[in-house]
């Protein structure tokens, strides 16, 4: 729908209510025939009385909107989910072993890595009811249960259930790839799955980036989101360690997904993440607040308090911290001119690394990445001159260079070095941050994950206020001109 002035926030979600589930005596009964086709068609006829409201009748649905009558016809156009959920709408076997185990064609699980396009016969409703009607459902790998989104106008439940990134991707074929290449590593000489570990919990911190501190020792507890964090560091994780082949996996990997969401879009980015956290908010924790009495009741009677915002009538005085030590040391003779630079922040470096628009008419003096150059920030600070007016707000920069100008991109990152050249520049200059990492077993070799999460952030702040014009020991850039 699209109304004027009416847009959903993103990810917006609405818990409709909960599903029943069976309870059995024991195991054997819940593994019988019957229970498992009670279950499918309790769980289709719990589906027929939510939305059954919406299409029932050809007339569409009446919504009133700001006092308006607004008229829509309801379509489900996905259902995001993982395999055994997307048996569960389409009603075929959950498992991997059934002679036709893919849930929307009909193909033989032998012939499934073995089949030209032309050859796939689709499963729709067409065709699966005829296997319902004549009570073949089993020669189809299909549950003899009426399915509910047969008689939904407009839709092929098969083709509409759609594999989620969450299970599919981070914690499906990622883990799985993860998995291989530690094999893989075990076979050769030498610790090099240690390696592995060593060099994952060597990467420099980044705001918003999971730090792995142990490595990928526990891939059972990692959320989909740490896989997710995962993939933006292994390409540089495994490079040099095994085969070129191996580095070339995992570019592969994330080339995939660049050129799909590039040509397809990302709606939604087709995970159920955001969905499956609904269990927390309106199952668990209101499981742990309950007496573990009639569980089920006191979960849909939970009643919440709205908290109510407590609003100050006025503000009474602003206190700046860092200003009042500045003015009560301003004029302390016993402090030390010098300026020191610690490089260490929690007993690791850590510097942000920033990317500089250059001027245009300089670009022909560098090498850049399409006039971006690389430098690592030292300090940010402002200077106050008694002839101007509007103090200077600069930035002390050490600067990166590209290590060849042969090869000066590697797995589609620049491949940088830190030189021993340093600048101030206007702040103005400063186009966006970004992750560098360290190119393992390589001596001043780093790699700019331009690719990665980026975020505004500096590691050091001084403000300085000269009583006269000093020289500078280095050259202040700017966009406009270079003074030396």
């Amino acid at each position: 729908m699209k109304f004027p002035n009416k847009r959903n926030k993103e990810d917006a979600k609405q818990l409709l209510g909960y599903f029943p589930i069976l309870s059995v005596k024991n195991k054997t009964e819940k593994e019988s025939s019957d229970f498992k086709k009670l279950a499918r068609k309790t769980f289709h006829d719990s589906i027929k009385f939510l939305l059954d409201p919406l299409f029932q009748g050809d007339g569409g649905v009446d919504f009133k909107i700001d006092g308006k009558d607004v008229w829509f016809f309801p379509r489900i156009s996905t259902i995001i989910c993982n395999w055994p959920e997307a048996c569960t709408f389409s009603l075929t076997y959950k498992s991997a072993n059934s002679n036709y185990p893919c849930h929307f064609c009909l193909v033989q699980k032998e012939d499934l890595i073995n089949i030209r396009k032309d050859q796939l016969i689709l499963r729709n409703h067409v065709n699966m009811k005829e296997y319902f009607n004549n009570g073949t459902s089993n020669s189809a790998g299909l549950e003899q249960v009426d399915n509910y989104f047969w008689n939904i106008p407009n839709l092929n439940i098969y083709m509409a259930t759609v594999p989620d990134r969450m299970h599919h991707l981070d914690l499906g074929l990622f883990k799985y790839q993860i998995e291989f290449t530690t094999e893989l590593l075990k076979l050769k000489p030498g610790k090099l799955v240690d390696d592995i570990n060593k060099r994952i919990a060597k990467i420099p911190r980044h705001s918003g980036l999971k730090v792995f501190k142990k490595g990928v020792q526990s891939l059972s507890r990692l959320t989909a989101s740490e896989y997710r964090d995962m993939m933006k560091i292994m390409v540089f994780v495994v490079d040099g360690l095994y085969s070129e082949d191996l580095s070339n996996v995992y570019v592969k990997w994330n080339e995939i997904k660049q050129s799909m969401i590039g040509k397809h879009g990302a709606i939604n980015r087709y995970t159920t993440e955001t969905y499956e956290s609904l269990y927390k908010t309106y199952v668990k924790i209101p499981y742990r607040l309950s007496n573990k009495k009639d569980v089920e009741k006191q979960i849909m009677e939970n009643k919440t308090k709205t908290p109510v915002a407590f609003t100050y009538t006025a503000k009474l005085f602003d206190f700046n911290f860092s200003e009042a030590i500045i003015n009560e040391h301003r004029d302390n003779p016993k402090l030390n001119k010098n300026m020191s630079k610690v490089d260490n922040f929690h007993d690791r470096p850590w510097f942000s690394n920033i990317a500089i628009n250059m001027n245009i008419e300089e670009l022909s003096d560098y090498q850049t990445d399409n006039g971006i150059c690389y430098a690592q920030t030292l300090l940010i600070t402002e200077i106050r001159l008694p002839n101007k007016s509007t103090p200077l707000h600069l930035a002390l920069v050490q600067w990166y260079d590209f290590k060849s100008e042969i090869t000066p991109f590697v797995y589609g990152c620049p491949l940088l070095e830190l030189v021993e050249l340093y600048n101030f520049i206007e702040i103005e200059a400063i186009e966006d941050t970004i992750h560098v990492v360290p190119r393992f077993d390589k001596n001043n070799e780093y790699f700019d994950q331009e690719g990665g999460i980026k975020h505004v952030k500096t590691c050091l702040l001084r403000s300085l206020s000269l009583k006269m014009a000093v020289p500078f020991p280095t050259s202040l850039w700017s966009r406009n001109k270079r003074e030396e």
